[in-house]
């Protein structure tokens, strides 16, 4: 999944809005079950996401709302939602939600559950994200999910709801509702309203799946999703937070089956690489200006796949 790259674009991009701050931060919250971390990165990462935690609040309006900008007048829908979704998972890791962030938060999104009105396709896909909120912090409105799905819904709001079913403890209609449904979602790129695209919609359909045990459904979407994010297309800070973390669900639930065991070599220097995480990071030292060497061979018969990437600042003229 290109997992360096993306983690460094996300932490690194010039944050401001609510969207993109958190995005930076939602990943970080499961990155151990991709790979191993030692003592120094893990405190970074728990600096990391505190600092998030304590920035939200000058976003926060008086109503529990979320505005894209701070100091803002107007609650951004999805971003409330998404905020929502960081804040409970962070305090279920053990994280400490500052004030009263979550429980004026939970009185805006009961108030807004309650008196939905469907204004199309992006607002069910928001009314049923706000419900699974609710749900995953033990506040689920039956009587609101209930009325979204007798709606005529689209494909994506479908999965989503289905997932709110399903962790509030329904998981026999969740399963109805996804029976024949699709994973396929028809290319697309929002720059406001969800900030969806097709890869943002299929991590949300894997934590479906992933809820649901679907293990074989969902791997197929991990691999698709795989494919976009270990290409060198462009992912926005929505689809690439979405994405790690919806694989960082597979990883956790389903464990890889094999180790990764591999000697390597670098310029005819020898290393190993061992661990039980799926991905194995490590500094490599080439050789500026010159050919380098590297080779690589497993030590079992778990499959692997190698990535080497290289980051510096362009000359002057060739940036």
């Amino acid at each position: 999944m290109n997992l360096e790259e993306k983690l460094d674009f996300l932490v690194s991009y010039p944050h401001g809005c609510l969207e993109q701050t958190v995005s930076a931060a939602f990943p970080q919250l499961y990155i151990e079950n991709l790979l191993e971390l030692d003592n120094s990165q893990k405190a970074d990462i728990q600096q990391n996401i505190n600092v998030c935690l304590n920035k939200l609040s000058r976003y926060q309006m008086t109503n529990g709302g979320f505005a894209y900008w701070p100091g803002a007048n107007n609650v951004s829908e999805w971003a409330t939602n998404y905020v929502g979704h960081f804040i409970v998972e962070a305090e279920k890791i053990g994280y400490v939600i500052p004030g009263n962030l979550k429980t004026n938060w939970l009185k805006y999104q009961k108030e807004k559950a309650s008196k939905w009105v469907d204004d199309g396709t992006n607002s069910q896909l928001t009314q049923a994200y706000r419900l699974y909120t609710l749900a995953i912090a033990g506040q689920a409105d039956r009587s609101a999910m209930n009325r979204l799905k007798e709606s005529k819904l689209s494909r994506t709001a479908t999965w989503r709801l289905a997932l709110a079913y399903a962790v509030s403890g329904k998981e026999s209609i969740a399963k109805q509702m996804i029976a024949n449904l699709s994973t396929d979602i028809p290319m697309y790129f929002e720059l406001s309203g969800t900030f969806g695209s097709a890869t943002r919609d299929k991590a949300m359909i894997l934590e479906t799946l992933i809820e649901l045990g679907e293990k074989e459904k969902a791997f197929m979407v991990l691999k698709e999703i795989s494919e976009v994010m270990g290409s060198s297309r462009y992912t926005s800070t929505q689809t690439t937070a979405y994405a790690l973390l919806a694989a960082s669900k597979f990883v956790k639930k389903y464990p890889t089956s094999g180790n990764i065991s591999c000697t390597y070599s670098i310029n005819g220097k020898t290393a190993t690489a061992k661990t039980a995480k799926p991905v194995y990071r490590t500094e490599l030292s080439f050789s500026e200006g010159e050919a380098n060497q590297f080779s690589l061979k497993s030590d079992n018969e778990a499959l692997v796949f190698v990535r080497i990437i290289r980051k510096g600042i362009p000359e002057t003229g060739s940036e």
